[in-house]
């Protein structure tokens, strides 16, 4: 029954309605897999889920006081290096916000190595954080825009 109405559509407006479901699509997966992120991330903070649109100050503040691999002060993990395998924030970066794999690397190294401390870690990752989400959210109200437009126009 859809099928047959996108027939009379333009191709145009073919291309925009997958667009659009597309983005949504992405959406939802990108849920199922920050769950099991979310749920540790909480940890004692109660800051369990990042939603897209909170103000950019309690994004902020939910990624700087999530659970690390730090050790109990910067002299150990200068000296010992942190553990991104248990760290939350880098589980952020490893999952959702870093596809460059060789700067991923080189994150990882730098915490193994203490060149990196948490606090550092934490702030680049929110900054990261912040700037996806506002892309993102003008994203959307521009597809929202053109799904209105579209909806509303009759053939």
């Amino acid at each position: 029954m859809f099928l047959d109405k996108l027939k009379d559509f333009p191709e145009n407006r073919i291309v925009i309605i997958i667009t659009i479901i597309a983005f949504i699509l992405g959406i939802l997966i990108s849920q199922f897999i920050m769950a099991p992120i979310e749920a540790e991330l909480k940890g004692s903070t109660g800051y369990g889920v990042i939603e897209f649109d909170e103000e950019p100050n309690l994004i902020k503040k939910k990624i700087l006081s999530a659970f690390t691999g730090g050790r109990r002060n910067a002299e150990e993990q200068r000296k010992l290096g942190g553990q991104p395998e248990v760290c939350m924030v880098y589980k952020l970066m490893e999952f959702s916000f870093e596809d460059d794999d060789t700067v991923l690397s080189e994150r990882y190294t730098r915490c193994i190595t203490g060149k990196m401390l948490c606090g550092q870690c934490k702030k680049e990752v929110a900054e990261k954080v912040l700037n996806f989400v506002d892309n993102h959210n003008k994203t959307k109200k521009n597809m929202i825009s053109l799904a209105k437009k579209l909806l509303s126009h009759k053939n």
